[in-house]
């Protein structure tokens, strides 16, 4: 930082002292996203007729963090955001002025995620997915309770029994590996993929699931999903196992026509460029 001259800085801490030049700093959850994260996991947690108990001191702590961050925010001059909603949050809950809020989708690499079925078969058959499945389902991240595995465990439970030759397969590693593994013989536990092998995954898929209650703006999972040509699920599974595989075939067409259009690495690189 000293031997170089830059015009511009990217950090992901507003700490970063260095003041020869303009910073732009990378916000990875906002307070007002935590905190509605954290108040859906406790009403999750409340037993069918009990009742709310007293805030946690992490829900405390997240509503005062949220009134320092709003005051924080107003310091800076330009927001960009990854969404609509996330822009919306900026100028009506943060009370930024529109003209300082502007939206920039991610994008993913287009040409790593693409539709390639022989590829899926061959991630199919090298990790023992059953030939009769009717529906194979994948979930990809950690394995952790925020990115909404609890949830996914309980409706997969109750799936497998109504729909005994639906099939899941999970990407990632953490403590919720060994709850999935009590699932039986309906579920793979794949651990971490090597990057190369993301996009193998993915199209072996007939829907790719993403439950999670993380305060994020969107999920790239999701967009590397679409890319290769899958449905993205995040509630109401059991829509997926009536439309069936042709079905959902013909969704995910869809879905990746819609996000070529949208969340492309170069789309995204143009308007940073632009901005």
């Amino acid at each position: 930082m000293r031997i170089w001259a830059f015009d511009y800085v990217h950090t992901e801490s507003v700490s970063l002292p260095y003041w020869r030049a303009k910073m732009a700093v990378t916000w990875h959850g906002i307070w007002y996203e935590i905190m509605r994260s954290k108040l859906l996991q406790e009403l999750l947690l409340i037993p069918k007729g009990g009742q709310l108990a007293e805030p946690t001191a992490e829900l405390h702590e997240a509503m005062l963090r949220l009134v320092e961050e709003i005051r924080f925010f107003r310091s800076y001059t330009q927001h960009i955001c990854i969404s609509s909603s996330a822009g919306e949050v900026l100028m009506n809950i943060y009370q930024l002025p529109q003209r300082n809020v502007h939206v920039i989708l991610n994008g993913v690499d287009e040409t790593k995620f693409t539709q390639y079925q022989e590829a899926g078969a061959r991630f199919r058959e090298k990790h023992a997915v059953p030939s009769n499945a009717s529906i194979v389902m994948g979930v990809a991240g950690r394995l952790v309770r925020d990115k909404g595995h609890p949830l996914l465990y309980e409706a997969f439970s109750s799936i497998v029994r109504r729909h005994p030759s639906v099939f899941l397969l999970v990407a990632g590693a953490g403590p919720w590996r060994r709850r999935y593994a009590e699932l039986g013989p309906n579920v793979k536990i794949l651990g971490a993929l090597e990057p190369f092998e993301l996009s193998q995954f993915y199209n072996a898929l007939d829907v790719f699931v993403n439950p999670t209650l993380r305060p994020q703006g969107l999920d790239l999972t999701l967009i590397e999903a679409m890319h290769t040509g899958k449905p993205s699920f995040v509630e109401a599974l059991e829509l997926a196992i009536r439309d069936g595989s042709s079905v959902l075939k013909r969704k995910g067409l869809a879905c990746k026509k819609y996000v070529v259009s949208m969340f492309a690495a170069t789309k995204m690189a143009s308007a940073y460029e632009r901005f």
